[in-house]
């Protein structure tokens, strides 16, 4: 019965909440907004989920640094308690991809994928859409704290368990682009990453001899793969090749990224698991450690570095773009910026200030208060070093091999005999390796 009046009280919060959104005018002119950047084709439009657009809009959008739901409570004076406690909820959920562990009275016990935390569920969604799920299938969808009880109230997709890569691909790209879900809600894992990133500037400053090196996409993945080798194995196996692979790029210039890659075949992840010499045209890659942030690999840092150390800075193809990149870039940390002021502090802000057009804004630190807000408001680690820590990237790795290796026997296994050496290389007969 407590169950059933919790989901009841939670659809009303939900449904005040949509009325909300839908009746203040500046709110709605804001929704109408964030659709947009959804809805781009008259296809999209006639098959776009409105209840689904409303909830993510709800939970996820911010206006002037507060979310909808705070502004929700601003305005509405007659929340009982209850509807406090809900909402105050909701502020806390998580959108994820969760495991099914074992399948309870009233929900789920879920492992959290991209937190790597388990979650005894109560589910107040309806029970006919999780008819035949069982143990071992995956969720997408969002939870959140109520009364010492978690709830799941949106629910996007169910994979099976054979979609394991499929599901972990979502995992990883999810942590990608939001590194601090590798550890909200997750105190363990937070100082997990905390410690391992105070070793690894130890690690870092022993193998490069240097905070801070410079190179190009053709080279990068060597000289990672070397560190790796050395933060796992404590041996410099190529640390003779460095000198040639650390070098400053042939010419200085910013171009779109993104843009580029839009034009190549595959996916997000396919071009991640490539390496950076995949990357459709050459750029220069700072490769360099934060106390604060850990590993950090930032495209065109040379080339923001050329901007101020020349005088004619506008020579510097797509500079403008490079400085609004470098200050709009949620993943770059202030420290990047502060790095290349210090170093040319004389003609800094004045570009800077010219380019992102501020003009009551005075100095570095209002700059960057503006810019990298949230490196003000709670601890980042970098996309780099959360992988380094990231269960889902290390499951998704194995299994992409796993899917190479047999895509390679089932090409080759036809023309291998009985008695031939196993094409895995494992250097014995193929019918005692993989036949």
């Amino acid at each position: 019965m407590v169950a059933i009046d919790r989901r009841e009280t939670v659809s009303q919060v939900l449904n005040k909440l949509f009325d909300f959104v839908k009746s203040d005018q500046f709110i709605a002119e804001d929704v109408k907004k964030y659709a947009n950047a959804f809805i781009t084709t008259e296809e999209q439009a006639k098959n776009v989920d409105i209840e689904g657009l409303l909830l993510a809009y709800v939970f996820e959008r911010k206006i002037d640094d507060k979310f909808v739901m705070d502004l929700f409570i601003e305005k509405q004076t007659d929340l009982s308690d209850e509807e406090k406690e809900i909402i105050d909820g909701l502020k806390k959920s998580i959108y994820s991809i969760f495991e099914i562990k074992k399948v309870l009275k009233n929900g789920f016990e879920l492992y959290n994928i991209v937190n790597e935390k388990t979650y005894p569920t109560s589910t107040i969604i309806k029970s006919s859409n999780f008819r035949g799920v069982g143990s071992g299938e995956y969720i997408l969808g969002r939870i959140f704290p109520c009364k010492e009880t978690n709830y799941l109230i949106v629910l996007n997709k169910i994979f099976p368990s054979a979609a394991k890569t499929e599901v972990f691909r979502y995992a990883v790209m999810m942590q990608m682009e939001k590194p601090e879900a590798v550890y909200q809600d997750n105190e363990t894992k937070f100082q997990e990453i905390e410690k391992m990133t105070k070793e690894l500037a130890t690690t870092f400053q022993e193998y490069f001899n240097s905070l801070e090196i410079v190179t190009t996409t053709e080279n990068l993945d060597e000289i990672l793969a070397g560190f790796n080798d050395f933060v796992e194995s404590g041996e410099k196996t190529n640390i003779d090749k460095l000198p040639e692979l650390i070098k400053q790029p042939d010419e200085y210039k910013y171009f779109d990224i993104n843009e580029v890659s839009k034009t190549q075949e595959g996916d997000f992840i396919d071009q991640a698991t490539k390496g950076f010499s995949s990357a459709p045209a050459s750029y220069d890659v700072g490769l360099m450690y934060d106390a604060e942030t850990g590993l950090l690999v930032v495209p065109f840092y040379a080339t923001f570095r050329e901007i101020f150390k020349r005088e004619d800075y506008k020579s510097v193809e797509g500079y403008q773009d490079c400085i609004k990149e470098i200050f709009n870039n949620d993943k770059v940390p202030p420290s990047v910026i502060e790095k290349v002021y210090n170093e040319f502090s004389s003609n800094f802000m004045n570009i800077v200030k010219e380019v992102l057009e501020e003009t009551e804004l005075q100095s570095l630190d209002e700059l960057l208060k503006k810019y990298k807000k949230d490196y003000y408001t709670h601890r980042k680690f970098s996309v780099p070093t959360m992988l380094y820590s990231s269960e889902a990237f290390n499951e998704l790795m194995y299994l992409l091999q796993e899917e190479q290796l047999m895509s390679y026997m089932n090409k080759t296994t036809e023309k291998v005999g009985r008695n031939d050496s196993c094409p895995c290389g494992s250097g014995k007969k193929y019918k005692k390796c993989c036949m």
